[in-house]
């Protein structure tokens, strides 16, 4: 199993995949993307194998909630967890009411993190 981390900040993308990796997992079973665009071509390629994904909200090309849409046309069941400085009410329940399976607000704890991924998988299954 895979798990596909949609960021443009190459900041955040280490601070995830670091949390991920201290926690158990092998980097060889984390995909980064940089944007949304890139983001999708990584779900195609890979979807058979994707048990999680994080997107930021804000990202260029295509933002997450646009890539969110996408991937729920074809698969509504995958775990998706929005990242996203919007902490404002709305915007979060608009984002689960369109599809995220859970979300995190920036700036973030990494043991926030581990929690609402631990909720969907076992980090230990990505080594």
């Amino acid at each position: 199993m895979k798990i596909l981390i949609a960021d443009d900040s190459m900041t955040m993308r280490r601070i995830i995949v670091n949390a991920l990796i201290n926690y158990g997992a092998s980097h060889d079973n984390i995909l980064e993307a940089e944007d949304g665009e890139r983001a999708l071509e990584l779900w195609q390629a890979e979807s058979d194998k994707i048990g999680l994904a994080l997107f930021d909200w804000n990202m260029p090309k295509m933002n997450g909630l646009n890539v969110l849409h996408v991937i729920r046309d074809v698969d509504k069941t995958v775990p998706i967890i929005m990242v996203t400085t919007h902490s404002d009410k709305t915007d979060v329940v608009a984002a689960v009411s369109e599809g995220a399976t859970n979300y995190i607000i920036k700036p973030f704890e990494v043991d926030t993190l581990v929690s609402k991924v631990s909720q969907f998988i076992d980090i230990k299954e990505l080594a």
